[in-house]
């Protein structure tokens, strides 16, 4: 028979002993051992691997969430402008053209930011985050608008002015208030039920 060793690291917890095995199939057992360890040895990291732990560095980082903060802000207040002014093709064609633009320049700025996302944290946990599926819904809704026209896409339009609700995302001391409103809901509307209770007694009476 054959005979065949096994050594291990010395910073393991074996400490680099030798482990000396003997067998009549040893050149089978030698295979069947590397084949194993090529299989669970870690594999060399790709160049898709660095892109995207790059991008998931760069959308994590403070000035890029800073940034995109500061975005959502200027489109919101754009918004509003925008709604005060009510611009129409009567009223003035480069005040309706200016909007377009600057809504636009919004809707390419924040489905850039979201393919980022998407493809920094592929798959599971870009799903996982509700804050994920809220920015999906609002981004791809302002890109349909952007693309179609008729009564309907008003509707989507009016998603705009939901983009300002991805601040709390960005800012952590607003996405506490919002986790505390959520939470004292369910105390709220027991509340409401018994002032309407009481309401709907009196009215009887």
């Amino acid at each position: 028979g054959g005979c065949f060793a096994v050594h291990t690291k010395e910073d393991s917890h074996k400490l680099g002993m030798v482990y000396h095995f003997r067998s009549p199939d040893a050149e089978e057992w030698v295979d069947a051992i590397m084949k194993r360890v090529e299989e669970v040895a870690p594999k060399k990291p790709t160049l898709l691997w660095h892109a995207r732990r790059h991008a998931k560095v760069v959308f994590e980082s403070q000035p890029f969430q800073i940034g995109m903060a500061v975005m959502i802000f200027g489109n919101f207040v754009a918004n509003a402008i925008e709604a005060q002014l009510v611009p129409t093709e009567e009223t003035g064609m480069e005040t309706l053209k200016l909007f377009g633009d600057i809504d636009a320049a919004f809707t390419w700025i924040f489905a850039a930011e979201l393919c980022v996302n998407l493809f920094a944290n592929l798959f599971l946990p870009f799903i996982r985050d509700p804050w994920n599926w809220f920015d999906s819904v609002v981004v791809i809704s302002s890109v349909v608008a952007f693309f179609s026209e008729g009564g309907g896409i008003t509707v989507l339009r009016l998603l705009r002015v939901l983009r300002v609700f991805r601040l709390f995302r960005r800012l952590k001391s607003l996405a506490k208030i919002m986790m505390a409103i959520g939470a004292s809901l369910p105390a709220v509307s027991n509340a409401l039920f018994l002032m309407l209770l009481f309401s709907m007694i009196y009215a009887i009476l």
